[in-house]
């Protein structure tokens, strides 16, 4: 039950400065090797009006193939993908999308880890 409130919520939350003024949906990408996860997180989003799910990937390659065509305002992104993982594919859409949003998922939970990806994506 959690998981199921938490997401929306998050998004929320998240995206509030991104369309303060907009009424338009949020439009939103989820890029995973997992079917499952992608159907569940369509599922809960779907129960949002204002967040719509435009498209899917199962890795990196797919993901930005699908934003050419499709602009979208944040991309749900799986870190450990085959083909190109989600940490490429974030610098991709870093240096050609730089204006959309990456909520990251990951089943790594290790503070190296995270350390590390928050150097990747904030240069900090």
């Amino acid at each position: 039950m959690f998981f199921r409130n938490i997401i929306p919520c998050i998004l929320h939350i998240y995206l509030s400065a991104i369309k303060m003024n907009d009424l338009t949906p949020v439009k939103i990408i989820i890029a995973d090797d997992h079917e499952v996860i992608i159907d569940g997180l369509i599922a809960l989003l779907a129960t949002e009006k204002d967040l719509q799910v435009v498209g899917r990937a199962n890795n990196g390659n797919q993901l930005l193939e699908i934003i050419k065509n499709k602009p979208v305002d944040l991309i749900i992104l799986d870190i450990d993908m085959p083909e190109m993982n989600g940490v490429e594919a974030a610098k991709k859409l870093k240096e050609k999308y730089p204006d959309v949003k990456i909520l990251v998922l990951t089943m790594f939970n290790t503070p190296d880890f995270i350390a590390n990806l928050f150097l990747e994506f904030f240069k900090i």
